[in-house]
């Protein structure tokens, strides 16, 4: 079987909506993902990482010719941890050679894909087998976080993750020696170091309006205790790298509001347009938005409530629909 695949990185709407099928924020899936394969589900030559279990394909072959065969090529074993584990680059040799014996006890036998999930728990991840789930996998992170959302549901983990019960989590997914291991502890210092993060944009004399539109609206992201931390500067940022900007924002810090003044006030054009997308494709990802702004003939596509404020105080609401009809009437 070809594991060589597509490469295609995960993109932040696709961890948001695994992270909001969970229940959990997406601080809380990157720690996971951060331990289980250093956040990439490809390696450098595209190809889907695995991790390959001789033991477990000791046990998935059973006795016979084919297991004798396996044992014989160093392949198959009874006790988990006889032998370490080999490079990452030698795996697929590993992998090919055990395909040869027998595909599907051999793809049973690996895990898969950034939250390296077993070939035998394909069912819970929601396909008829590990082929199937492999070859899903090769597509991109994207359909890697999608099985691993199914996975954590048909367990019902999503709670353990709500509460960061890393304990709980990790003797069910990485099994009885995972505490061993400390893989509980490794969970908790990477989603402390991903719930830490955000991002702030400071203006330097001689640039652009765009960075300055940066700073502006990242400033209205990063709330609460976050603007008290050690935050990475970010400099030289232009006008079409803000929407990855802001994607990655909301991806290190977990689901948020975002609050937004006059986003259309002395801005160029184009960027007022970019800014709007952004805006949109941040509230299609589940992000609450609340928006003050005059010219609301530019927001109408993407906002389902209006409030009008006088002196301060809210002078009424309704839905845009009828906000439109009640302009169109005057």
């Amino acid at each position: 079987m070809d594991l060589v695949g597509t490469g295609r990185r995960l993109k932040s709407a696709e961890l948001l909506a695994a992270a909001n099928k969970l229940g959990v924020d997406a601080a809380t899936l990157r720690a996971v993902l951060e331990v289980e394969t250093a956040g990439a589900g490809f390696d450098a030559r595209k190809r889907l990482k695995l991790l390959f279990e001789p033991h477990i394909f000791y046990r998935q072959l059973g006795p016979g010719p084919k297991r004798d065969e396996a044992v014989k090529k160093g392949l198959a074993y009874a006790k988990a941890g006889s032998r370490p584990y080999p490079p990452l680059y030698k795996r697929y040799d590993q992998i090919a050679a055990a395909i040869a014996i027998d595909e599907t006890a051999a793809l049973n036998s690996a895990s898969w894909g950034l939250p390296q999930i077993m070939g035998f728990n394909h069912k819970a991840a929601g396909f008829q087998s590990a082929k199937a789930m492999v070859a899903s996998m090769l597509e991109g992170e994207g359909q890697q976080i999608e099985a691993f959302a199914n996975l954590l549901s048909d367990w019902k983990l999503s709670d353990a993750l709500r509460n960061r019960d890393w304990r709980r989590f990790a003797l069910k997914y990485n099994g009885p020696n995972a505490l061993k291991h400390r893989y509980d502890k490794k969970l908790t210092a990477a989603f402390e170091k991903f719930s830490s993060l955000a991002a702030r944009a400071v203006a330097r004399p001689g640039t652009n309006k765009s960075f300055v539109f940066f700073e502006w609206i990242l400033a209205g992201v990063v709330t609460l205790s976050q603007t008290e931390r050690n935050l990475p500067t970010i400099a030289n940022v232009g006008a079409r790298d803000f929407k990855d900007l802001a994607c990655w924002l909301i991806v290190q810090i977990g689901p948020i509001s975002l609050n937004v003044t006059t986003p259309s006030l002395g801005l160029a054009p184009n960027l007022v347009q970019t800014m709007l997308d952004t805006i949109e494709s941040i509230k299609k990802s589940g992000i609450t938005t609340m928006l003050v702004e005059q010219n609301t003939s530019q927001l109408e596509k993407f906002i389902d409530r209006v409030y009008v404020l006088e002196e301060g105080k809210n002078a009424g609401e309704s839905s845009i629909e009828a906000l439109r009809q009640q302009a169109t009437r005057v």
